[in-house]
């Protein structure tokens, strides 16, 4: 029985197009997960900021509790020094609010910048906030996409399969056998076009006598790569 290559070639065809389908399918799902991992990272970021702008107001607390003991010892001290008996006494308190003064003027400075950058982390924080919600609507843009994009590559696949089927049915009876056994692991590899003189999968030489087989519209699969054989369109046959 001589094998149709004009329905081998349909078959083919429809296997790579099923097998482009799958790949886009298979790629809608890493489309969002990029997507999420996007936005995940703005999410991590806006955390980064508020966490490090919480640490920066409870060290400027701190920072002020300490200021304000500190004040209220040097008003103690003041106080403490106009009843003194001695002027060694004086001199010691003098210069102990001498330098609990200095010692706040110090925590004062540290305090402006603490202030002076949790305002900016302010901005961050909103700054972050802005890029979260961009990407959480970005995301939710792609998902949009990609669903519809889904539903609409899952129904072309479910035609496809359908015109596969169909095909598949019109394989004569020896070729049937060897094509149900190994498309379902290779896919479109089962298959491979040929020029008389090399396998389109392989590049492997096409031997005299398989030529002489495919000339004959016989089933005959490639030695080297397995495939089974089909002339190539519009190829100049020998007289």
């Amino acid at each position: 029985m001589e094998v149709d290559y004009a329905l081998l070639r349909t078959i083919h065809r429809i296997l790579r197009q099923l097998n482009d389908l799958n790949d886009r399918l298979e790629k809608g799902p890493r489309q969002i997960a990029i997507a999420e991992r996007a936005e995940d990272a703005f999410v991590k970021d806006l955390q980064d900021v508020k966490e490090t702008r919480l640490k920066s107001r409870m060290a400027a607390d701190e920072k002020q509790l300490q200021l304000r003991e500190r004040e209220a010892r040097i008003e103690e001290l003041k106080s403490k020094r106009n009843g003194v008996a001695s002027n060694r006494e004086y001199q010691l308190l003098n210069e102990q609010i001498s330098a609990d003064q200095q010692a706040n003027a110090v925590l004062s400075d540290e305090i402006l910048e603490l202030l002076e950058k949790i305002e900016n982390l302010d901005a961050a924080v909103v700054q972050s906030e802005t890029n979260l919600d961009k990407a959480q609507q970005e995301t939710k843009k792609v998902e949009e996409r990609i669903n519809a994009e889904m539903a609409s590559l899952e129904s072309e696949c479910e035609r496809v399969g359908q015109e596969l089927a169909e095909n598949e049915s019109c394989l004569p009876g020896e070729i049937k056998v060897e094509y149900h056994r190994v498309v379902e692991k290779r896919g479109e590899e089962t298959f491979a076009e040929t020029d008389l003189n090399t396998c389109g999968r392989c590049f492997t030489l096409i031997t005299p006598q398989t030529q002489s087989e495919l000339l004959m519209k016989q089933s005959v699969l490639c030695k080297s790569c397995g495939s089974i054989l089909y002339i190539k369109e519009n190829t100049a046959l020998p007289s």
